[in-house]
């Protein structure tokens, strides 16, 4: 899979539910890659994830509590996609299986006074270092936040392969590069803090991109 920031792109199939994280709050991370400069604000908690991205481009992602989809905002149009989870998670699984891994391990270091696994991941085509806080997310919200496309730089299978050698938590700090890219995300700020429901559910003024087509 090219190296790009697949802000947008959903990567694996969905849990039924979120369980109840230790951490609910907001995770404010700078995006800099060849193609997408910005900053990405991920909000976590029982009732839901939002992705708000500000930068090249602009987008918000949200997915609600119990929703096998996600759905992808157009703020200023007011108008929102429905995004297949589980579908993604086929298409992904089956690109994904064409890359290996191989993991190499560092031990654990603090980012943000955070502590986290520290390691890389290369394959034929690319090598991620990657430092994971488990504090933050369980292994079913790391899933979801895949589905949502929301961990940068790292494709599905490299998510998998995360979770078989233990190394789950959310990425603090991701330094991806490939022959003809590379990209560096890092958390710049870790906020405790409850959010209202309606920030993970569609605004009913928004219309439904696919209807909407349908009607014209």
């Amino acid at each position: 899979m090219p190296l790009r920031i697949n802000l947008l792109l959903l990567w694996l199939c969905v849990a039924p539910l979120l369980r109840a994280q230790a951490f609910e709050g907001a995770i404010t991370l700078r995006v800099q890659s060849d193609q997408q400069n910005g900053e990405l604000e991920l909000l976590l908690s029982p009732k839901g994830i939002r992705a708000d991205f500000k930068g090249t481009s602009a987008f918000t992602i949200v997915l609600p509590r119990d929703s096998t989809n996600a759905y992808r905002l157009d703020t200023k149009a007011k108008t929102y996609r429905e995004i297949d989870l589980q579908e993604q998670r086929r298409l992904s699984s089956s690109i994904g299986k064409l890359e290996k891994f191989e993991v190499e391990k560092f031990g654990k270091e603090k980012i943000l006074n955070v502590m986290c696994h520290h390691f890389v991941l290369k394959s034929a085509k690319r090598t991620i270092e990657v430092w994971t806080a488990e504090s933050l997310v369980d292994s079913t919200t790391l899933t979801r936040l895949a589905d949502a496309g929301a961990l940068i730089g790292i494709s599905p299978n490299a998510v998998e392969v995360m979770q078989k050698e233990n190394l789950n938590g959310f990425p603090l700090k991701v330094i991806a590069s490939e022959p003809a890219a590379s990209a560096r995300i890092e958390a710049k700020r870790i906020t405790r803090k409850s959010f209202k429901p309606s920030l993970f559910e569609v605004p009913k003024s928004f219309q439904d991109v696919d209807s909407k087509a349908e009607v014209n």
